[in-house]
């Protein structure tokens, strides 16, 4: 019996050992064995997309507000305990803990910290890889935006040049000799036509993704 009652009391003790803020905590005696660890968690990885997961959240929390689930006090709450984690992770503070698995997890579990249980209430009606695409979606369409800027300001940096250095000549290359004459402003305008059809790409990139 009293064998019996040591090992009952090493599996409690055990599971409380477990990491609980693990989605698949409550179903196991014990923790993930470190391989498993080591291949499931992408923190590391997609704490990238931080701005996108809780710009997601607080898109997300609208809706929830409009179909009656959160009042708009609790929904204030939550936006406002979002923001404050984006505004300590860009602060360069360490908000993460090792059983985090993923920058989804690790939100969530710092929110419900900082403002109770209501921060679960963010996860109502979204399952996991629901978060998961619109956050990728998000970040694929941030980061073109972001590209195509830095294109826009290339072409109007050489359309510039262009027009500057507008009637002077220059020697034209065939196979590194040289060749005809041409205008400088020609062959800079060169280069602004062959980023037109990407930055034009990514104009309909960010108008088709949604």
């Amino acid at each position: 019996m009293a064998k019996t009652s040591a090992k009952k009391t090493a599996k409690k003790d055990s599971a409380k050992k477990g990491t609980q803020t693990n989605m698949w905590t409550g179903r196991f005696a014990s923790g993930m064995a470190q391989s498993m660890v080591d291949l499931s968690f992408s923190l590391q990885f997609d704490a990238e997309l931080i701005e996108e997961d809780i710009e997601g959240s607080i898109g997300h929390g609208k809706g929830l507000v409009e179909s009656g689930v959160l009042s708009k006090a609790d929904y204030k709450k939550i936006c406002d305990g979002l923001a404050s984690i984006l505004k300590d992770y860009k602060a360069g503070k360490n908000l993460w803990k090792e059983s985090d698995e993923d920058i989804h997890m690790a939100v969530e579990r710092v929110l419900t910290e900082r403002i109770g249980a209501l921060g679960k209430k963010i996860h109502t009606g979204r399952s996991r890889n629901d978060q998961v695409c619109t956050d990728f979606k998000l970040y694929m369409r941030h980061r073109a935006a972001e590209i195509r800027a830095l294109e826009v300001s290339l072409m109007e940096t050489v359309l510039d040049l262009a027009k500057k250095y507008f009637g002077k000549m220059m020697p034209g290359y065939t196979h590194l000799q040289q060749a005809q004459p041409i205008y400088f402003s020609h062959y800079l305008m060169s280069m602004f036509f062959a980023v037109t059809p990407t930055c034009s790409r990514h104009s309909r990139f960010t108008s088709a993704i949604t």
